[in-house]
């Protein structure tokens, strides 16, 4: 049977430390709500009214969407290029600045979500999904680049591939965490109801203070930005001469985030795998007794 909240529980629900009226930010908490039997608000008090406009319509959400075109598309102008056909100059600006578009996007929808009080489960995970898609294109887009005769790396797939899995795996893994865990958000190092192990000292350095740290920003730049740079790098007949010199000090901080990042998902999925392994543990000595 379902355990009945108590009233206190239910009283401060969604309250953090300030007891102002909070969202759990996990796209998937609405669902730790529903077995608590709690009640579920996803707009963050103070907010304007949004009854009237369905969630997939708010702008942010909008604004995720149109990332994923973008990043589309770049999968056909990426081609264009790697084909050297007619334009193919063109094909590869147009290429870079569709990727700077799309994360330049990536930077502003949630402040216009805070902005316009549109924070919602589904822009959480849309933001989510857009990044993945944007990092998985890039690499497919480096892949392609690689068939051609004078770039060929044995290495090169395999590498991409690795990326494009983890990712979507540390989506699926920071997000149950979360949910397990109760954390407000995926990022947040602070909590007290964690059931996994004490984050490493690096792992803590790049999530603090929602990776605004050197650690952080150069994580999240190699995360992002890694497959892109190594695109332009293997187009840098294409590139202005001037440029390939801290173009190259670029790539191989993009490098290096990427490896940093790799550490830190690699991370996540284990505590998760470990969590699985604790509950079903638990359940069989239940069950035993």
């Amino acid at each position: 049977m379902r355990k009945i909240p108590s009233k206190s529980k239910i009283e401060n629900y969604g309250r953090g430390t300030s007891g102002r009226n909070i969202r759990y930010s996990s796209p998937l908490s609405t669902s730790r709500l529903i077995v608590e039997g709690l009640p579920i608000n996803p707009i963050r008090a103070g907010s304007i009214d949004q009854r009237k406009l369905p969630i997939p319509l708010y702008l942010p959400n909008i604004i995720c969407y149109s990332r994923v075109i973008l990043s589309l598309i770049s999968l056909i102008t990426s081609w264009l290029t790697v084909v050297r056909g007619d334009n193919f100059v063109f094909y590869f600006q147009l290429t870079a600045c569709l990727w700077i578009l799309a994360s330049f996007l990536d930077n502003i929808d949630g402040k216009i979500a805070k902005k316009l009080g549109q924070c919602s489960e589904l822009g959480v995970l849309l933001d989510i999904i857009a990044d993945n898609i944007l990092r998985s294109c890039s690499w497919v887009a480096c892949i392609m680049m690689g068939n051609q005769s004078n770039h060929k790396n044995m290495w090169l797939p395999v590498l991409a591939v690795l990326s494009i899995s983890i990712e979507w795996m540390t989506m699926l893994s920071t997000q149950l965490l979360a949910i397990y865990q109760e954390k407000e958000h995926w990022k947040d190092v602070n909590t007290t109801n964690s059931n996994a192990s004490e984050m490493p000292w690096l792992v803590n350095a790049i999530l603090r203070n929602n990776f605004r740290s050197i650690w952080g920003g150069t994580t999240m730049y190699g995360s992002m930005g890694c497959a892109m740079v190594h695109f332009g790098h293997m187009n840098r007949d294409l590139l202005p001469k001037f440029i390939l010199i801290p173009y190259d000090l670029a790539r191989y901080v993009a490098y290096f985030g990427r490896v940093m990042a790799f550490f830190v998902e690699t991370w996540f999925c284990l505590e998760f795998l470990r969590l699985v392994v604790k509950l079903e543990s638990s359940e069989s000595v239940v069950n035993t007794d």
